[in-house]
């Protein structure tokens, strides 16, 4: 399950837009399925139409009028919640209990000690991609005055999707909404992983086990990958970004990813990091960007032993122990040294796994399946 939170000051026009056709015409059947009290005793059963979408956010916002807070202050929250088109049926009723224990832990109901917030969802169906979803606008002025705590809002949401996804046995989507898979991305062949995974997991085993940006060109060219760099405005030497295909069958169109739409650290600038930043290396590389784009042969020869073939393997295995004996050092609270452990190591299980499985990994038909390891880490 995905939020998605935006914040404003129109209840109105948020209101009307969530009641409308949509900017796609997909909103086949909005219709109120949880909100608090009064709000639902009033309009539960009411057609979901301009007057009264305008009647509802009147009421979302009464709090904020009541006390004279300024209407131009950011006092509406608006949250999505979408579960992905290939998981189960989700029925109005098990939307309304989601919502509301969802409201509940983010502390927008009288379930705690605070006054409650006036709030409303609205279930759309199923959107242009597929996904199910719902929308809750809610006020974040209470019914004393006092205003909704929003720090950390989008962590929070987080943390509570995730206890709803299993206790609801939804898909387990973990943290990173970059895992979400779209249905153009669904092989039609479902025991072999999507796309995006292996293509993930294959550059990942190529930046590791590169020593400069132009390797990492040729590793990608050698792993079969069409490889298809961004150029700044108006130059063809000043490579900014990549995105990565695999090769498709006669006659079918590559499915094209780019760098952070694999993992937010495969961004080139992330990956630019681990490699000298010296002229004689951004030239390499940059002429072989330029060959990748235009499908000419690999400019310049790696070292002997530079290739990821299984003596690169038995060289990543020793660096693994390498990153073993770091991990013990790192302290339990110290978040930003553990994200980049885990990016490096990923990185050595990716190569690892290229190098011992053929590149076909393992795939389970959901993100984060490695045996023993916790969603997310690679």
């Amino acid at each position: 399950m995905i939020p998605n939170i935006t914040k404003g000051d129109k209840p109105v026009g948020l209101m009307k837009y969530l009641a409308g056709p949509g900017r796609a015409n997909e909103h086949t059947d909005p219709h109120l399925i949880n909100g608090s009290p009064l709000i639902m005793a009033w309009y539960d059963d009411v057609q979901l139409n301009e007057e009264a979408a305008v009647s509802v956010a009147r009421e979302v916002d009464l709090n904020r009028r009541s006390f004279g807070v300024d209407a131009e202050t950011k006092h509406i929250w608006h949250c999505s919640l979408s579960v992905p088109y290939q998981d189960r049926e989700v029925t109005d009723q098990e939307w309304a209990d989601i919502t509301a224990r969802f409201m509940d832990e983010m502390d927008f109901t009288d379930a705690g000690a605070k006054a409650p917030c006036q709030w409303v969802a609205v279930h759309h169906g199923r959107s242009t991609k597929g996904n199910d979803h719902i929308h809750i606008m809610a006020s974040t002025i209470r019914g004393d005055g006092t205003k909704w705590a929003d720090g950390n809002d989008f962590s929070r949401a987080q943390k509570v999707v995730r206890g709803i996804e299993k206790d609801f046995n939804l898909i387990q989507l973990g943290n990173h909404s970059e895992r979400w898979l779209k249905q153009g991305e669904m092989r039609r062949d479902s025991t072999r992983e999507p796309a995006r995974f292996t293509l993930e997991r294959t550059v990942r085993a190529c930046a590791v086990a590169a020593d400069t940006e132009a390797q990492f060109v040729r590793q990608m060219r050698r792993a079969n990958m069409l490889v298809h760099p961004r150029f700044a405005a108006g130059t063809d030497s000043v490579v900014t970004g990549y995105s990565v295909a695999e090769r498709p069958p006669k006659g079918m169109r590559p499915l094209w990813f780019g760098g952070g739409k694999l993992a937010a650290d495969l961004t080139l600038p992330s990956l630019r990091t681990r490699w000298p930043d010296i002229p004689d290396s951004a030239q390499e590389a940059a002429e072989e960007w330029m060959a990748a784009k235009r499908h000419r042969r690999i400019v310049h020869p790696d070292p002997p032993g530079a290739a990821l073939d299984e003596e690169t393997a038995r060289r990543l295995a020793d660096e693994l122990k390498e990153v073993r004996r770091r991990l013990v050092k790192i302290a339990p609270d110290d978040r930003q040294l553990w994200a980049h452990a885990a990016r490096e190591t990923s990185g050595v299980f990716a190569a690892w796994s290229y190098v011992t499985e053929d590149g076909q990994g393992r795939w389970e038909g959901l993100p984060g399946c490695w045996p023993g390891l916790p969603t997310g880490t690679g």
